[in-house]
């Protein structure tokens, strides 16, 4: 298991053209002015699962999430699940995410980034999952990231922060 707050060097640094010009194409593509703005949606700490209910996999369309709004907009400590399998992309800006957020890859989960992510707590990530992150985008997380035979690329200047 690798631990991103104390090792953060061996993140892989990956470089694909072609894969990193078909996210460009995506991102220019998709209108984030569509996207409701974030309601509150509970008055407790709640899990979130990916279900992927539009075609377009994007991370601020609820639509994507099993409760039909975005996980962390009000400030519990909710967490997010993406089972094995699961594909998601990031190419709107989300980091209206507030309170102390979980993310859980689990099995070859994957999350194509290309805008700003902000994740409150952690990222926890197992069984070859993997992030790619391009075009510049910051993926924040709190405290601490955790790899466990899985893969985080980071290609065209992106950055990885984790504050905590």
């Amino acid at each position: 298991m690798l631990s991103l707050s104390k090792l953060i060097v061996s993140v892989l640094a990956v470089a694909s053209i072609s894969r990193t010009n078909r996210l460009v194409a995506d991102a220019q593509a998709l209108d984030c002015s569509q996207y409701s703005p974030v309601v509150p949606g509970g008055s407790r700490a709640q899990i979130f699962y990916w279900v992927n209910g539009s075609p377009d996999s994007e991370w601020m369309d609820t639509r994507n999430w099993g409760k039909y709004y975005l996980p962390g907009s009000d400030e519990h400590d909710d967490r997010i699940i993406m089972a094995a399998g699961d594909v998601a992309k990031v190419t709107c800006p989300a980091t209206y995410m507030l309170g102390n957020i979980k993310v859980e890859m689990r099995t070859r989960a994957t999350l194509d980034v290309s805008s700003d992510l902000k994740i409150g707590l952690y990222l926890s990530m197992v069984g070859g999952s993997v992030v790619t992150q391009t075009l510049r985008g910051t993926v924040t997380v709190g405290t601490d990231a955790t790899l466990s035979a899985s893969i985080y690329n980071l290609m065209s200047g992106a950055s990885l922060e984790v504050v905590g």
